[in-house]
């Protein structure tokens, strides 16, 4: 394994790190610690319009970033921790979280904090979250990366974020502040983020026969700050085209996730324009489906014709043709 040191605080470019790494031609497994400076990341299939309380977040100059996993929106402030890794699939093709944050966990438990996995993709302690998880599977690698809430500030989490109420009701709390914790709540004794980060570091690197610490090279660095600026920090990622849409409709499922569904129309009730958004996790490109659409009646048996010989799972996870067929409530 190698364990990368990267001391940035630059959202787009450590967002680029992970892409760059995952699209290299080897089988090496990477882990990394890393921070963002107050910055929202919004999920990649995610509507950053939806996801953020605009006004709070320009008043208070937050950036915002878009990652290429899927999930929900998360707020990093330098009280937060992210850890990421970026393994060979050895053949695996579905989403296994627990592969990833039962190591986190066990490091954890080291600190004497009592971590364990719930739901889809988070760690709690004492049935409050302290870490949201993503993954993108594809090729022959694996993306898992996830956040640590050491000592954020939780009242910024709230402000920023506009959780959808449907996920909220799911947990059965009342806000996001109520849901959350962070780990120096929970320890023994006081210590600095910077030596919880080196000691997990070191707990997590115990795990394998071999570790090589190191930066990255000059050309590594030279090659994410090229793919961050083409991408990542551009408002194209970022945001996107977002349209004015006269059919929307949204749907929490247990197993997936949520999915939002927009739709423009033509006078003659022709879609012209389709967006899915939500925080659900999946390989394909949801941007493949929404063209499958355009040009299409907006009935729904020709919608349903549509999907009938698409695998639905590839693009969302643990979600039925007929479930998400719920979307369009139309005759």
């Amino acid at each position: 394994m190698e364990y990368i040191i990267n001391d940035s605080l630059d959202p787009y470019f450590n967002l680029a790190l992970e892409e760059y790494l995952f699209n290299l031609d080897n089988q090496e497994i990477y882990f990394w610690l890393w921070q963002n400076d107050n910055t929202i990341v919004i999920g990649k299939n995610q509507n950053a319009f939806r996801e953020i309380r605009a006004d709070y977040v320009r008043d208070n100059s937050i950036k915002v970033a878009r990652r290429i996993t899927g999930g929900g929106a998360v707020y990093h402030d330098l009280g937060n921790l992210n850890f990421s890794f970026v393994v060979p699939t050895q053949g695996q093709k579905e989403y296994d979280f627990k592969r990833f944050t039962s190591q986190i966990a066990q490091a954890l438990w080291a600190f004497g904090v009592e971590a364990e996995h719930s739901g889809r993709n988070d760690l709690l302690i004492k049935g409050k979250k302290f870490s949201g998880n993503a993954q993108f599977v594809g090729g022959r690698k694996i993306l898992h990366h996830g956040t640590l809430l050491f000592s954020s500030n939780t009242a910024i989490i709230e402000n920023c974020l506009n959780p959808a109420d449907e996920k909220l009701k799911a947990h059965g709390v009342a806000s996001v502040k109520s849901r959350i914790t962070n780990i120096c709540d929970h320890l023994g004794k006081t210590i600095s983020l910077n030596v919880f980060k080196d000691e997990l570091a070191k707990g997590i690197c115990n795990d394998y026969d071999h570790t090589m610490i190191r930066r990255l090279t000059k050309a590594e660095q030279n090659a994410v700050t090229q793919l961050r600026e083409k991408k990542f920090a551009t408002y194209e990622w970022i945001y996107g085209y977002s349209p004015e849409f006269n059919y929307s409709k949204s749907i929490r499922y247990i197993n997936c996730g949520t999915i939002n569904l927009s739709m423009r129309l033509s006078a003659s009730a022709i879609i012209e324009i389709c967006r899915i958004s939500g925080d659900f996790f999946g390989s394909g490109e949801v941007a493949e489906l929404e063209g499958l659409l355009v040009g299409r009646k907006c009935s729904w048996h020709s919608i349903m014709a549509a999907f009938e010989h698409i695998d639905l799972a590839y693009y969302f996870g643990d979600v039925s043709c007929e479930e998400f067929m719920k979307l369009f409530n139309f005759s």
